[in-house]
């Protein structure tokens, strides 16, 4: 039997709740999950991004400096919601290491986003597998409901324009080519999936780099977003009754034209 954990249970109790009349609707949308990538010692991040709304928490991993820290860094911890209520998932992280760019010509200095996207967690290889040279990032979710959908959300901001960071889930790629700005832009500073969680409620997140143009090979994450999608609507049989009804009318309809034709 398939493990229903964290919010997914929650939400797909939800809505078998409204199927059966007891006033739930669609409006009421599954618990949302808020991840911040930062380096120690960087302010942590509250409020919207893509999706959400102001005052909301988020789950903060502070991850050692790239530079003078440990050759790579892990970690992992339970996720609470926004609402700051237990979700029942965790988190675990593997890169090499964090960057606070703000002292260094953030993309998002001085904006709405600035905790968010000044600092990030970070790789240095452009495969998404370990190669003599370096290993991809990865980060995984679990506790999720084996074989629900979610939304999910990354978020990747560097400090130089034009390098790109490519995300694989599910066995689809996706990248960020970093921009400046002040507003959250698809392509240029997130990328969204509609991801399944696999027979053991996970999603695996592997993300590393690219070269090519402005791109050094160097991968970034600042953070990520994730919420249940309903499940599809039950696919529904007509009822025996309704199968008469409906051969009874299709008769008479037969029976009217061939009057017509004698006449």
């Amino acid at each position: 039997m398939a493990k229903r954990g964290g919010f997914g249970g929650a939400w797909c109790g939800a809505v078998a709740a409204g199927a059966f009349g007891l006033g739930v609707t669609a409006a009421q949308a599954a618990p949302l999950i808020d991840v911040q990538f930062t380096q120690t010692g960087s302010p942590a991040y509250s409020g919207a991004a893509l999706l959400g709304a102001s005052g909301d928490q988020w789950n903060t991993f502070s991850v050692p400096s790239v530079f003078g820290g440990p050759s790579s860094v892990s970690g992992s911890g339970a996720l609470n919601t926004t609402a700051g209520a237990s979700s029942g998932i965790s988190l675990s992280y593997a890169a090499l290491g964090g960057f606070d760019a703000s002292g260094n010509s953030p993309f998002f200095g001085g904006t709405t986003y600035a905790n968010l996207l000044d600092a990030y967690m970070l790789t240095f290889t452009d495969t998404p597998t370990t190669t003599a040279s370096g290993a991809p990032g990865n980060v995984t979710l679990s506790g999720l409901v084996a074989g629900a959908s979610y939304n999910l959300v990354l978020y990747s901001v560097a400090n130089t324009s034009g390098r790109q960071t490519d995300f694989l889930v599910n066995g689809v790629t996706q990248s960020v080519t970093a921009q400046a700005g002040t507003t959250l832009v698809a392509g240029q500073n997130y990328t969204d999936f509609t991801a399944t969680a696999n027979a053991s409620g996970q999603l695996v997140i592997t993300f590393y780099g690219s070269v090519s143009g402005n791109s050094d090979g160097e991968g970034d994450l600042n953070g990520l977003q994730l919420q249940a999608l309903p499940p599809p609507p039950p696919q529904t049989t007509p009822e025996p009754a309704s199968l008469a009804l409906l051969g009874s009318a299709l008769a008479l309809t037969l029976a009217a034209r061939r009057r017509k034709t004698a006449v």
